[in-house]
């Protein structure tokens, strides 16, 4: 019975190590299809703990459509379509233009304002995004 718990922990202890050490770093997406662009939705790793936040985007295709969750230190990529979209994020907006074949960049910086966490949301041009952004790991 001893041999067989001690079988049962180690496993799970080698599981989570394996877990842990695992990042994907960011890649550019390349191969944009037609009528689309590239927003990458990135949240930078700072002090405050257990940080993430639920996004959501209305657009030609549809509406309160869930993008994914980005937790601190991570980023996610969205193939949106052309034109404009909106993208909720917790309880924030913000509207995009989207043109066919560029790569846009929403930064998210959380802050606490006593016990509540916020967020402030705002695009990062292309060049200081890709700078930034390549401190995350994908999702």
């Amino acid at each position: 019975m001893k041999l067989k718990s001690l079988i049962l922990l180690l496993s799970m202890l080698l599981f989570l190590t394996a877990c842990a050490g695992h990042k994907r770093p960011f890649q550019e997406i390349k191969n944009i299809p037609d009528g689309r662009g590239v927003v990458y939705i990135y949240m930078p790793n700072n002090k405050n703990v257990s940080q993430q936040v639920s996004i959501r985007v209305d657009n030609e295709e549809g509406m309160n459509f869930p993008v994914g969750m980005v937790t601190k230190g991570h980023h996610i990529s969205f193939i949106a379509p052309e034109g404009v979209n909106l993208f909720q994020i917790g309880d924030k907006a913000i509207e995009m233009h989207i043109v066919a074949g560029q790569s846009y960049f929403i930064k998210i910086q959380s802050y606490k304002v006593f016990w509540s966490l916020k967020y402030k949301v705002f695009e990062v041009p292309p060049t200081a995004g890709f700078a930034d952004i390549t401190n995350t790991s994908a999702l």
